[in-house]
């Protein structure tokens, strides 16, 4: 796998709710759709836990103070 990396090699990064919503954006897809199309579109591969922990807690609309 030439160029992609694991979720979990970028230590903790809070960015994968976002690679998923974006993901989604085209439509719904099951899990293996979305790890597929995250890393075709940014050469990371999110990992089963890292995948259902994004789904399971989308990232927060709210303003941060």
């Amino acid at each position: 796998m030439d160029g992609v990396r694991r979720a979990d090699e970028l230590g903790r990064w809070p960015g994968s709710g976002l690679l998923v919503l974006a993901s989604l954006a085209d439509g719904a897809k099951h899990g293996y759709a979305i790890t597929t199309n995250v890393a075709e579109q940014v050469g990371v591969t999110l990992g089963p836990g890292t995948l259902y922990a994004a789904l399971a807690s989308p990232p927060s609309t709210r303003a941060e103070a």
